[in-house]
């Protein structure tokens, strides 16, 4: 090797080195914000090296294979590299992280199981004791599960405690909450965890619970060559169909997951106030009333659906008489990460009959129940959401996105977002999601 090569490679051991430790000192949303800002590959080795004993956690307990787990973790931060721009605050990496590695691996478990299933042909055995060890086994996917479901201010304590090791203190500065809430909402999740894993057989208590849970945490140490190549796959190396088919279905499942939670806001022109909460029901809608009289009939299509022409609903400010003149189809024609492809197909429909709302995606969705609460005196009008989960406790009832939304002639336009919007703007460094609609058909 020439001296001119040498000395490269020794400026370059150099710069790797100063670039770590220089990393080591930023937080979860300083590294976040620099690796969309600059795609640096040294950035996300950083969060892979972070959150990676966290992410092979989720992915050892819900994947028994070695190389299952492996597949899941790349995929993970494969989704990460591809979808970093959107995690709002950055700050909430972690949970982000722990959300998509358990959706990655549950997804990677049934696509073996239903590989596996046609091979195997089980013989009748004999019954024999059940070892404890393998009891428990069977019930850690369901931890992952059960975490992923609780309402959002009690998993972001327990990931950032009890699976990444943080004190409540760290814990604290990065939400910037108060300790006293940290410790508050840390305790009440961990006993709604234990709760929700007793209904599965595991009696444990929130304590004993969270034991497990860093232990189980601290144990997880991610191979450094998987780090390695899952950095570097980031980077553009090429990954196995496997971990790329894997990667693909999440991303999609996350689109379709976003399509139903902004076309919710759909509920605010129906339901008047916290009434509106409960009054969604299961059954099937009916056929909606005929359109009021001047409604335009002659119209295009959408998507494969009729799209009419309609008369300007904005006339009046009668919340209940906007209501009525909502009831009919309407086709979700604009999203936010949707490709012009898929527009061109159509994104879905949402149907509307009184105080009942369906959002259906196209495809073989059964479609999905939402209610929310409206102040429709606020200018520009205000909305609260809330996702309709038969198991959730009515206590966990929480709104999920909160919104604005305008109406002009057949067009509904909605922005929503963790916080309030001010203004239908979308900006990069906002975790805001627009969604446009147009009037299909009664």
């Amino acid at each position: 090797m020439s001296i001119a090569s040498r000395n490269g490679l020794i400026v370059r051991d150099f710069q790797s080195l100063f670039s770590s430790g220089a990393l080591g000192g930023l937080s979860d949303g300083q590294l976040v914000e620099r690796y969309v800002a600059r795609r640096e590959e040294a950035v996300f080795e950083a969060i892979v090296e972070r959150h990676g004993a966290m992410v092979w956690g989720v992915c050892r307990r819900v994947l028994r294979d070695h190389h299952d787990a492996e597949d899941a973790f790349q995929a993970t931060f494969l989704v990460l590299a591809r979808k970093a721009s959107s995690i709002m605050p950055r700050e909430m990496v972690g949970n982000w992280l722990h959300g998509v590695a358990y959706q990655t691996a549950a997804r990677a478990r049934g696509a073996t199981f239903k590989r596996r299933g046609r091979e195997r042909q089980v013989p009748e055995m004999p019954e024999i004791e059940a070892d404890p060890r393998e009891a428990w086994d069977d019930l850690l996917p369901l931890l992952d599960q059960e975490l992923s479901r609780l309402p959002e201010k009690y998993r972001i304590p327990i990931v950032l405690c009890d699976l990444e090791g943080k004190t409540h203190r760290e814990a604290a500065e990065q939400l910037k909450w108060p300790i006293g809430t940290v410790s508050g909402r840390l305790s009440r999740g961990r006993a709604m965890l234990a709760g929700r894993m007793a209904r599965h057989g595991l009696t444990l208590s929130g304590p004993a619970l969270a034991m497990h849970l860093s232990q189980n945490s601290a144990s997880a140490g991610v191979p450094a060559s998987l780090i390695a190549s899952t950095t570097k796959a980031a980077a553009g190396v090429v990954v196995s169909a496997k971990v790329a088919a894997l990667t693909e279905g999440v991303l999609k499942a996350m689109l379709i997951s976003k399509l139903k939670i902004a076309t919710a806001t759909l509920a605010t022109l129906m339901v008047l106030g916290a009434a509106g909460a409960g009054a969604i029901g299961q059954g099937p809608l009916t056929e909606a009333p005929r359109p009021p009289q001047g409604v335009r009939e002659a119209g295009s299509t959408f998507g494969g659906m009729a799209i009419q022409g309609g008369a300007d609903r904005r006339q009046g400010l009668d919340p209940k008489e906007e209501m009525k003149k909502l009831e009919g189809t309407w086709a979700i024609t604009d999203m936010a990460d949707a490709t012009a492809e898929q527009k061109g197909k159509g994104l879905g429909r949402v149907v509307i009959k009184g105080d009942k709302m369906i959002v259906k995606m196209l495809g073989s969705d059964p479609g999905t129940n939402f209610s929310i609460s409206v102040d429709p005196s606020k200018s520009p009008k205000v909305i609260s959401m809330f996702l309709l989960n038969e198991k959730m406790e009515e206590n966990e009832l929480e709104p999920i996105r909160l919104g604005i939304y305008e109406l002009k002639g057949d067009t509904l336009k909605f922005c929503v977002g963790m916080d309030r919007p001010e203004n239908f703007e979308l900006r990069p460094d906002s975790q805001r999601e627009m969604l446009v609609l147009k009037w299909a058909k009664w």
